[in-house]
């Protein structure tokens, strides 16, 4: 079993998928490199990096999520977002991460090969925050609304936006870690002051890398419609969560929106206002 696979997205940015199909991302400056999140734990992501560069490594989590902070504890320098501080706890948890790699596509991968919980303190990764490796620079962007501490990475010089979980073409917004429609709505309209930094997005999860920067535009829209109740309120299931919709009905072989928009939300109902 490849505990990981590799694409290059530009020379310097890496994407680096764990066994679960969660993706990560390497950059590669002149000085220094960066790891944007951890994946699941699954294997030794430390390992694997480091075949790839000896420069001296930043690891950035955009959130606290253990699909995105569960290989943390393989590192040293690790920054995440001060408000999943207690929700990291919680999910990097080693009874999380093998129910979650279980859940995901990992149900055969050893026990044993699932690295273990960071005992070292993480740093405080706050909103606007840049780290400069030399050629290319990351700037923290807050997008909150998945979780409260939700953040997006901006490569400044390659025009791109790391957006992962904060708005995607399924965004789910609907754990108690989550924030409600209508403040997730507040946030979003709020993102758009970064609209003329970039010109596409990355994604954390699913088989395109890449989506249309207009996610964003399509997000608030389909958070309108949740609010104003007029969504197709499809029924969700993950895990052993109730109460779950979608907002735009999907084509089950595509999982494409079938009206074509762009965004998606997965929402808990009673967390809409």
């Amino acid at each position: 079993m490849d505990q990981f696979t590799k694409k290059n997205i530009t020379e310097k940015i890496i994407c680096i998928t764990d066994v679960t199909k969660v993706h990560m991302y390497l950059v590669l400056g002149t000085d220094r490199a960066a790891l944007i999140d951890t994946g699941t734990g699954a294997g030794d992501l430390w390992g694997y990096v480091r075949a790839i560069t000896s420069l001296p490594l930043t690891v950035i989590l955009t959130h606290g999520h253990c699909d995105h902070a569960g290989g943390a504890a393989l590192f040293e320098e690790v920054y995440l977002p001060d408000e999943d501080m207690e929700l990291v706890k919680i999910h990097a948890s080693m009874n999380r991460k093998i129910e979650y790699i279980g859940f995901s596509g990992g149900a055969d991968f050893p026990i044993n090969m699932i690295c273990g919980e960071r005992d070292k303190p993480y740093l405080s990764l706050t909103d606007g925050m840049e780290f400069d490796l030399g050629g290319i620079t990351l700037k923290a962007l807050r997008l909150a609304g998945h979780t409260k501490g939700m953040t997006c990475i901006l490569f400044k010089e390659d025009r791109i936006m790391l957006m992962g979980d904060a708005c995607n073409p399924a965004t789910f917004l609907w754990d108690e870690e989550s924030l409600t429609t209508t403040e997730y709505l507040r946030n979003l309209e709020g993102f758009r002051r970064w609209d003329h930094m970039y010109d596409r997005v990355l994604l954390s999860h699913g088989d395109e890398l890449f989506c249309k920067k207009e996610i964003i535009e399509g997000a608030i829209e389909v958070c309108n419609e949740i609010i104003a109740g007029k969504d197709d309120k499809i029924p969700f299931r993950f895990m052993d969560y109730q109460g779950l919709r979608m907002a735009k009905a999907i084509d089950p072989l595509t999982m494409q929106r079938i009206d074509n928009g762009l965004g998606n939300i997965v929402y808990n109902i009673k967390k809409i206002s």
